[in-house]
This record gives C-alpha cells, sequence and structure tokens, in this order.
C-alpha cells in the first residue's frame, strides 16, 4: 500500500520527524488585533439593540394589558341593538350595532368607540381620555373629534343634524 503524504515528505527530509506528544502544527500568532476589537464592539452593540428592542416589545405588551383591562371593565357589555353608528376609524368608516339609547349617547358625547384583539368597544369618555394618557397612540373615537365644516365653505348655512343616522 503506499505510504501516507506526511511519510513521504519525512522520508525526502521536506517535513520534521515527529514525537507523540507533539502537535503535527505550530500554532502561528494571527494579527488583527484591531478587526477583533472592532467585532466585539459591534456584537456588544448587536446585543445592547436586541436588549432594547425586547425591552420595548415587554413595555408594549405591559400597556395593552393595563388597557385591556381597563377596557374589559368599563365598557358597556349590552349596547348591540339594531341602530347603526357609523364613525371614522383612521382613514375607514366603521360601523357598530348599537341600541337607541347608546347611539343617543355617542351623538352627545357621553360615550367613545375603541377596539381591542378586532371587537369593538363602547366605553364611557372618562374612560376614553383615560386609555388616550396611559397610550396615546391607541384607537378611540370621540365625537367632539370629528371635523366641522369651515365658515368660510359654501355648505356652512346648512348644518347636519345630530339625529341623522348615515
Amino acid at each position: 500500500m503506499a505510504e501516507s503524504l506526511r511519510d513521504q515528505l519525512i522520508k525526502a527530509g521536506l517535513a520534521p520527524k515527529s514525537t507523540g506528544n507533539q502537535t503535527k502544527f505550530k500554532n502561528k500568532k494571527r494579527g488583527g488585533g484591531q478587526a477583533k476589537i472592532n467585532a466585539d464592539k459591534a456584537k456588544k452593540a448587536a446585543e445592547g439593540a436586541r436588549l432594547e428592542a425586547e425591552r420595548d416589545a415587554a413595555e408594549k405588551k405591559a400597556l395593552k394589558v393595563k388597557i385591556k383591562e381597563v377596557i374589559e371593565k368599563n365598557h358597556i357589555p349590552d349596547h348591540k341593538g339594531d341602530v347603526v353608528y357609523n364613525y371614522i376609524a383612521g382613514k375607514r368608516v366603521r360601523k357598530v350595532y348599537v341600541k337607541e339609547e347608546i347611539r343617543a349617547r355617542l351623538s352627545s358625547g357621553d360615550l367613545a368607540i375603541t377596539r381591542l384583539n378586532g371587537g369593538t368597544y363602547i366605553i364611557p369618555e372618562t374612560i376614553g381620555r383615560e386609555i388616550i394618557e396611559i397610550n396615546p397612540r391607541w384607537a378611540v373615537v370621540f365625537v367632539s373629534d370629528t371635523p366641522e365644516l369651515d365658515e368660510d365653505s359654501e355648505y356652512s348655512d346648512y348644518k347636519v343634524p345630530d339625529d341623522v343616522s348615515w
């Protein structure tokens, strides 16, 4: 059988003979000390960014849990009825079916509308303001926040009655 390349190099005198305890290859010191320092800094920065992102996510989750508790504790559970109440949420017109007395209270500004996990909740106006204090970006619709027509508009003489359903 053929000899290994190592044995052939030893016979030719190109490689030193090694004893049993010696390693086959010597470890050479590698340069790049600055590269290693920069890599360590980048690794620490990435770790810090990851920890900050986890902390932000935990904070958002805690705020949502707090808001969920407030909504579930203070919402009006039996608001569903036959009257359609349309409201603007962001850029969309949404509708919720409510009882007539709830629609009247929504129109007067006593109640507000919010959404949580795909559901629509009717809450008192003060609770809506409390939710906005907890998280200003939370979607709470107040009737008093609806835009009014400009005084200079050609339709300023035609006021929309409060009891009109659209």
